[in-house]
């Protein structure tokens, strides 16, 4: 999915979210996943209708393993300094440029 990103809209647009939704109601995901602005449900990535949030992959279960997701960019051909970009370098320009 990243090297697809990333040829769809390039190395500089691509940010990882740094957010965790651990022990988050399953409410707040069909809220976030339906907004305010319209009444179909949407059940997202749940094939069974399930509101409930997604599980979390093994090499993922807080932000901390971040690390784990650079490290699998890289593994999977992804250059080191476009990982780093994508894991929080961009973030930091967004930031310094805009604020």
């Amino acid at each position: 999915m990243i090297k697809e990103l990333i040829n769809l809209i390039g190395e500089d647009n691509i940010g990882i979210g740094s957010d965790l939704c651990l022990n988050w109601p399953d409410d707040i995901v069909m809220w976030m996943r339906n907004g305010k602005w319209t009444k179909d449900i949407d059940y997202g990535e749940s094939k069974d209708k399930n509101p409930k949030w997604p599980k979390l992959p093994s090499w993922y279960k807080q932000p901390s393993d971040l690390n784990n997701l650079f490290y699998l960019m890289c593994e999977n051909n992804i250059p080191e300094k476009v990982s780093t970009k994508i894991i929080g370098q961009n973030w930091f320009n967004f930031m310094k440029n805009q604020f």
